[in-house]
């Protein structure tokens, strides 16, 4: 929601603000508003600009509200940052009393905590103990029955499963396996098939006595909107899907992560070129082709997709 109370008028003078550190200076160039379908956007300010405002030099909330001219910017920057309420008023007041946001950034932050860890532990950091090592295996054993237990480790383990024993990218296309097996034989599923001449493309499942190709669209990358509804296959005449496009394509320009921007730069690819070739493959050489999407699954609305080629 916009508010109307303008920033001060020596917001950088007052709080010591240096805009060379800035990607741009909000109160001349505010936030713009985007219309992706029904639904208003608020483009988001730059991720270093709000390290710097916000966790560097600690400006309070109320400032920065009228500063970026949006209520709900605080919980956006907490969002993006992690951070609590309450560790957010910590950082800002260690900003105020010790001139950094974390102590860890005072120089003597170092040999103190050394000097503490020799005290206590006889080692002069906390991974060299062995009595630290020792309760965080106990912890594991109790919890888990097996102190190498890694979180990450299983869900690579997972992932890797999946690929290489059961040959799936995802477990969404694992389920969707299993739906298919309760219609067809296991030796009438071939998976990530490639017709070189008709759909030289990794088709997810052929089903060989329909001669049925079936894909996945399992991703947003595929043409989700903010809702995660499918809005359908990329149309260049509909205003639906050129709104959404210029909104990814502000995004892969724009978003302070750089790994989202590349995420919207692959989504732009898939859906307006990739996506589009393989339709003209299907009409091109009259394939049956039939696309699923997530909503198709937990609604158990496969059946209704594969209905005619399984009464034929």
């Amino acid at each position: 929601m916009k508010i109307t109370k303008k920033p001060r008028k020596d917001f950088y003078e007052y709080f010591n603000v240096d805009k060379t550190k800035l990607s741009r200076d909000y109160i001349i160039e505010p936030l713009k508003f985007y219309n992706i379908g029904s639904k208003r956007y608020r483009e988001r300010p730059n991720i270093n600009d709000i390290k710097y405002l916000y966790v560097e030099l600690g400006i309070p909330n109320k400032d920065l509200r009228e500063y970026f001219r949006s209520e709900t910017i605080i919980k956006y920057i907490n969002n993006e940052l992690h951070l609590t309420k309450s560790q957010q008023q910590r950082k800002q007041n260690q900003q105020r009393t010790m001139g950094v946001s974390n102590p860890s950034q005072l120089p003597d932050f170092a040999d103190k905590a050394r000097k503490t860890f020799m005290k206590n532990y006889g080692v002069d950091w906390v991974s060299k103990s062995k009595q630290i090592q020792n309760k965080k295996d106990n912890t594991k054993i109790v919890k888990y029955g097996d102190k190498h237990y890694n979180n990450s480790e299983k869900r690579y383990n997972t992932k890797r499963k999946l690929k290489e024993e059961l040959g799936f990218d995802s477990k969404m296309e694992y389920k969707l396996y299993q739906i298919l097996l309760q219609y067809f034989d296991k030796e009438d599923i071939l998976i990530h098939y490639k017709d070189k001449e008709r759909y030289p493309y990794n088709c997810d499942f052929y089903i060989k006595s329909k001669d049925l190709f079936i894909e996945l669209y399992g991703y947003w990358t595929h043409g989700f909107n903010y809702k995660r509804q499918f809005v359908g296959l990329f149309d260049e005449y509909n205003h639906e899907h050129i709104k959404l496009l210029e909104f990814w394509k502000k995004q892969s320009i724009n978003h302070p992560v750089e790994k989202i921007r590349e995420d919207y730069k692959t989504a732009i690819y898939t859906w307006t070129k990739l996506d589009v070739l393989k339709k003209k493959y299907v009409e091109n050489n009259h394939l049956n082709m039939i696309i699923i999407i997530p909503d198709d699954i937990k609604k158990n609305k496969i059946l209704n997709k594969i209905k005619e080629y399984i009464d034929n």
